[in-house]
């Protein structure tokens, strides 16, 4: 199931749709990323600005590896 939060949801919708993570999995890494950083937090951070900031980047791949998604798929998404 698609989480209701802003980052949440986007980083769902990206993982699944342009990095073709599972839901199961891509739900995985969102609730990871979320439970280590709260959303307001990585809005804080700047999680919505282009580029994103490294630490950022760092917080994604982070809960992306820890539910078994690859690099290539977090490009994909990221992409």
């Amino acid at each position: 199931e698609r989480p209701a939060g802003l980052v949440a949801g986007a980083f769902y919708d990206a993982l699944t749709t342009k990095g073709g993570v599972t839901p199961g999995v891509a739900r995985c890494a969102t609730d990871d990323l979320i439970a280590t950083t709260p959303e307001a937090d990585l809005l804080a951070m700047g999680i919505a600005s282009t580029p994103r900031p490294e630490p950022v980047n760092e917080l994604l791949r982070q809960a992306g590896f820890r539910c078994g998604i690859t690099q290539a798929q977090l490009d994909a998404a990221a992409g």
